[in-house]
């Protein structure tokens, strides 16, 4: 369920031998192990943090907690809707989701109704197994889409450590590029398609993380890029400034005979609200420093550096590196032999 702000999982179990025993629980997407609401029917004996006891189920003759018969009905014809709305949604589903053999009769594609970052349908592959009867797999497309995007997951980062737990809790393998589950009986297979399809659709917002972990990642990609190109450096190094303050500085190369020292500003988001505090905190520190040369590098992939940034930092002589442009720059930073 969703609205114009938030996502809300509805959640009903109606597992075990106790009949009409049933579970309806509600969650927000982005608190997902919070539950908002909980309802047990014929369920176990619960005590709340005043130490009294509730008998379940919540029916008007309990003692300790009583639901009227009005409040009864509503409840049950809210389960019912839910009912319903998860019959319509697995019926949309068994209408929407394809199965084609392939030619030579080895695998079976998959066309899910979920969309993937780029509005395409996601699709899966089943094939017989070598350790297990089956294998479902995203055949590759998923770490082939990051990795043209230049999201490197094979190097340690906080990037990868996500990524790795995401496979760890939809329980997915990854194994020659491929995210992959394994299976022995078909009555697992909704299953693993299921966790499968959720486990891919996570990885794709790798790019859409919130604002704190992209700055994060852009300033590994970065730092990652100078060490590939063998280019030592030091990181998050503190900077004292004539206003007495110290400024930290996301990527430092040190001093060398030919080169003075480099201090950058790693800018994910070059617009022009973002001019004023890393502009002020390069012009109090450059007087105290005058052995270290001060630069930007901005990442210009998803939207252009705007032109009051790039004026505001050219009016103090403070070189813009585009990140697009890295392969151009590259020497500038390099040590000399």
């Amino acid at each position: 369920m969703q609205s114009n702000n938030y996502v809300f999982f509805l959640d009903l179990n109606r597992k075990g031998r106790k009949r009409p025993k049933c579970t309806f629980q509600l969650r927000e997407k982005r608190n997902k192990e919070l539950p908002l609401v909980r309802i047990d029917i014929i369920g176990r004996p619960h005590q709340n943090p005043d130490g009294t006891h509730v008998a379940v189920p919540l029916l008007k003759d309990n003692g300790n907690f009583k639901l009227s018969e009005q409040d009864l009905n509503n409840l049950i014809l809210c389960l019912k809707k839910a009912l319903k709305m998860k019959k319509i949604y697995f019926d949309w589903i068994d209408k929407k989701i394809q199965f084609t053999p392939s030619k030579t009769n080895n695998y079976i594609t998959i066309t899910t109704p979920f969309l993937d970052m780029y509005n395409d349908y996601i699709e899966l592959i089943v094939f017989k197994g070598r350790d297990t009867q089956y294998v479902i797999s995203d055949d590759g497309y998923t770490l082939d889409e990051l990795g043209m995007l230049e999201i490197n997951l094979n190097k340690k980062s906080k990037r990868r450590d996500y990524f790795e737990s995401i496979l760890l809790n939809f329980g997915v393998k990854k194994s020659n590029g491929e995210l992959l589950i394994g299976f022995n009986n078909l009555n697992e297979f909704p299953d693993a398609q299921n966790r499968l399809t959720q486990c891919m659709l996570q990885v794709f917002d790798l790019l859409q993380t919130s604002k704190n972990n992209v700055i994060q990642y852009f300033k590994e990609d970065v730092t990652d890029y100078f060490i590939d190109n063998n280019i030592p450096v030091g990181e998050d190094l503190s900077l004292l400034g004539k206003s007495g303050r110290s400024s930290k500085f996301d990527i430092v190369i040190g001093r060398t005979k030919k080169k003075r020292q480099q201090a950058i500003k790693v800018i994910n988001t070059p617009t022009t609200s973002n001019i004023s505090n890393p502009l002020f905190r390069i012009i109090d520190v450059r007087e105290r420093q005058p052995n270290t040369d001060f630069a930007v590098i901005a990442n210009n992939i998803d939207q252009a550096i705007s032109g009051d940034f790039i004026s505001a930092f050219k009016n103090y002589n403070v070189p813009i590196y585009p990140w697009s442009d890295k392969e151009k720059w590259l020497s500038t930073f390099q040590i000399a032999s």
